[in-house]
């Protein structure tokens, strides 16, 4: 349960990249358990609970990185617009 927690909390924090390297080894944690039916059907439901908090996190992130992407080329388009007003022709003068 501990990585558990230490995930959510790296997911929190916008560390994407721990918080992926400890589901797996959450994950490899798991895989070592007893076969007792009960401890590994709890450990699976707190493991996709935490996997479903990474993959919101994670699409939150592509979201994000999608809107600067379009920030950004609609900056290039008017720094383009302003660079052929001031005479110089070059579209790619500022970029």
């Amino acid at each position: 349960m501990q990585l558990s927690r230490l995930i959510k909390e790296a997911v929190e924090r916008g560390e994407i990249r721990q918080a992926i390297e400890l589901l797996e080894e959450r994950r490899r944690e798991i895989a070592a358990l007893p076969p007792d039916p009960s401890e590994a059907a709890a450990a699976v439901a707190v493991d996709r609970e935490t996997e479903r908090v990474l993959r919101q996190a994670l699409e939150e992130v592509c979201r994000e990185l999608v809107h600067s992407r379009e920030v950004l080329e609609k900056v290039e388009v008017l720094l383009g617009t302003l660079s052929v007003s001031e005479g110089r022709g070059d579209v790619g003068y500022f970029c």
